[in-house]
């Protein structure tokens, strides 16, 4: 008798599944691995959230800055004489840096928001003082060709311009008229005139060569100074608590409480980076000069995005850990979870990193980790235990799955250690699976014995 193409289907679905055993522990393990590579969808969708967020932040940091002032960087005062040329745009200068150069910084912060971002910003006052050397122009236009000795100018270097709230230059004691300089061959800035004719002869105001520049600026973010002096002191002290020290010195000492930090710095012309009198030209910058900086950035010890980021990155790990637990308590039990309700879970799993994002933008990351896995972990164990119904067994998914929250809490916190954490956990995890699994293949008859 003929069998039609409907009854061959039939016949070839029902031979697959009796090859296919759902219920065999070969197609649980793969289960789960098809499952666990599944998450990654979940949880990159998390991260492309947090990224979007963290980059309204970003923005919002901008804004902020564009209307209070962006990183500030003072680099000077230099003495710059103008090389005579031909041509305005290949303009060129002689560059000389102080003998002595005394700094003292103090900067005090705030708060501002934007929207339901927190941006700290920074009021700095910053008071310089030294000497120059004695300049001579005859030497000088040996050494780099004629100058325009009448166009000498004293500048300072001040990243941005719109954060100056005052400034105040003296040279010999005598207050300078200053202009702003937008585009500088150390950058944008401030400078007064130096060069002088007396008759025919054209020279630069010599007769005393002390100066005092005051400061009061504001910026966001990142403060630092170019130590551009032969012999440099600098000190620095601010109300901020959690500073991160950068550029090429660190400091030789320093103090860091509570109420803020202090800092302080000696820099030979040796260690600076660049010569005591140098060209400079005014289309090409000196990047040697503006890197031979040195400061401190508004480091925030609990930036929640980049927490956030780093969990979601242990999220696979996670979701394999849990979903490898409830297998493992199924081969230990009996008990037979549905692969619809693996799913389920993997869904509770990457909306825990969602309901953490969302709650730190307001109540910080600490507390909405555990609020978040407090609430997840208890979903998880309600949802566990419809299948389960045994209270001992329920109660070792929650303890599973709160143990699980603690470790990546800690991975999260100590994170020069994370690597060391994190193989501990997974050596823990192969021991229980090997525990489990051993006795998988059934031992045949006399087997095991002598």
């Amino acid at each position: 008798m003929g069998v039609t193409c409907l009854e061959y289907l039939d016949i070839a679905s029902f031979s697959m599944a009796d090859r296919i055993d759902t219920g065999s522990t070969s197609f649980r393990f793969v289960l789960v691995g098809a499952l666990t590579l599944a998450s990654l969808i979940p949880l990159g969708l998390v991260s492309c959230v947090a990224s979007d967020r963290s980059a309204n932040y970003e923005s919002a940091v901008n804004n902020i800055g564009m209307s209070w002032g962006k990183e500030q960087q003072i680099s000077g005062p230099v003495i710059l004489i103008p090389i005579a040329t031909e041509k305005d745009e290949n303009a060129a200068f002689v560059a000389v840096m102080p003998e002595t150069l005394q700094l003292r910084m103090s900067a005090s912060h705030q708060i501002r928001q934007r929207g339901i971002f927190e941006v700290p910003v920074l009021e700095i006052e910053a008071i310089a003082s030294g000497s120059f050397p004695a300049v001579d122009l005859d030497s000088l236009e040996q050494r780099f060709g004629p100058l325009r000795a009448g166009q000498t100018t004293i500048s300072v270097g001040i990243a941005d311009t719109r954060g100056i709230r005052s400034a105040d230059l003296r040279w010999g004691g005598k207050k300078m008229d200053l202009v702003t300089l937008p585009n500088g061959p150390f950058g944008s800035g401030i400078s007064a005139p130096l060069g002088r004719s007396l008759g025919n002869v054209v020279e630069i105001d010599m007769s005393n060569r002390d100066f005092e520049v005051d400061l009061n600026l504001r910026g966001t973010r990142r403060f630092s100074v170019v130590a551009n002096g032969d012999t440099s002191n600098i000190k620095m002290e601010s109300t901020w608590p959690h500073p991160s020290f950068t550029g090429r010195f660190l400091p030789d000492e320093r103090e860091v409480g509570p109420d803020g930090f202090t800092a302080s710095y000696t820099v030979s012309g040796l260690a600076r980076g660049f010569p005591s009198i140098f060209r400079v030209s005014a289309s090409k910058r000196s990047n040697d000069f503006a890197n031979e900086s040195l400061g401190f950035e508004v480091f925030e010890p609990v930036n929640l995005y980049s927490s956030v980021q780093r969990s979601v990155k242990y999220g696979i790990l996670f979701v394999a850990l849990t979903l490898v637990g409830l297998l493992c308590l199924e081969l230990s039990t009996g008990i037979r979870f549905h692969f619809v309700q693996y799913a389920v879970t993997i869904i509770a799993l990457a909306m825990f990193f969602m309901t953490l994002l969302a709650l730190a933008e307001y109540i910080g990351f600490t507390p909405s980790y555990l609020l978040s896995a407090a609430l997840l972990t208890g979903m998880i164990t309600w949802y566990a235990n419809g299948t389960i119904k045994k209270r001992r067994l329920t109660a070792m998914v929650a303890t599973m799955l709160a143990a699980l929250y603690a470790v990546m809490y800690l991975l999260l916190r100590l994170e020069s250690y994370s690597l060391l954490v994190g193989t501990a956990v997974l050596l823990l995890t192969l021991a229980i699976l090997m525990r489990t699994t051993r006795r998988l293949t059934p031992v045949a008859e006399g087997d095991g014995k002598d």
